[in-house]
């Protein structure tokens, strides 16, 4: 997700959204990645004269607060699920780590989910697993994290604290499709709506798309998907790095799925939440 407030006394996942950058910056799923290798130009992508999307032309985005406004507009007020995730993977794709943000706008109430493993954890813990949940209705809220030790605390917090989080934003990726030499790959059609997929080679990944401890050793692909409506509906950006002194990949993947159809049940533990009441503020930031 684009840029959130960062200076907020706040809960530990307020804190994660921020360094995991929601809304869209840097979602559980684990689904694999799909290889960036440039498609070649199909026979009917011969580039038209109009502009394919608002931003776009047939040679990329040319105006990225064009293209992330018009995101925004079509997805303001709808149901949809934005999911970013960063994997890591060896040689062998054996994964080392990965970060998880799933936003979950229904047409009533939200749900935002976190979690990270085998990245570096604090003081002692060495490497493990932090996972937290949030669900909202706008009149009451509610949260759950579980820390690396894998104990467990369940809260209210105040209605509206993360209201903010949850706002369809794909600034980032217009800015980072701006400056890399995109070339149109292909042209769909999926549900009725027309799609474009652009891929590009030699982008700069840092320092948005890594796992902290995750250096780049060279130089990103990126393959985006999208729609003529100016929804940013899939961005992958795929880099060589070092992670934990070996060599690695990382897969970073943003996109957006169930518009129009995204539910945002209550959780089985809002009870439980809601019983143990508002904690003190206060901040806990990860290490």
């Amino acid at each position: 997700m684009g840029s959130r407030p960062g200076v907020r006394t706040a809960p530990l996942l307020a804190a994660m959204l921020v360094l995991a950058g929601c809304s869209g910056a840097t979602g559980i799923g684990g689904t694999p990645t799909r290889s960036v290798t440039p498609a070649p130009v199909p026979a009917d992508a011969t580039p038209p004269a109009r502009t394919t999307a608002p931003g776009l032309s047939p040679r990329g985005v040319e105006n990225a607060s064009l293209l992330a406004s018009a995101h925004r507009r079509v997805l303001a007020g709808a149901p949809f699920t934005e999911r970013t995730v960063t994997t890591v993977r060896d040689g062998n794709g054996t994964v080392l780590g990965r970060r998880t943000l799933v936003v979950r706008h229904g047409p009533e109430a939200f749900r935002i989910g976190y979690a990270v493993e085998g990245g570096p954890r604090r003081e002692a813990r060495s490497f493990g697993t932090v996972a937290a949940a949030v669900w909202s209705d706008d009149r009451t809220t509610v949260q759950s994290i579980t820390d690396g030790d894998g104990s467990v605390e369940r809260s209210r917090v105040p209605s509206g604290f993360y209201a903010d989080f949850v706002d369809p934003e794909a600034s980032l990726y217009a800015q980072t499709l701006a400056r890399a030499h995109l070339r149109r790959a292909d042209r769909r059609v999926v549900d009725g709506t027309t799609r474009y997929v652009f891929v590009a080679e030699g982008l700069d990944p840092s320092p948005a798309f890594a796992l902290p401890g995750a250096s780049p050793t060279g130089n990103a692909s990126v393959r985006a998907v999208v729609g003529a409506n100016g929804v940013v509906h899939r961005v992958t950006v795929t880099f060589p790095a070092r992670y934990r002194d070996r060599s690695a990949t990382v897969d970073h993947v943003f996109e957006y799925t169930g518009i129009g159809t995204t539910t945002a049940p209550r959780p089985r533990w809002y009870a439980e939440a809601v019983e143990n009441g508002t904690p003190t503020p206060g901040l806990r930031a990860e290490g």
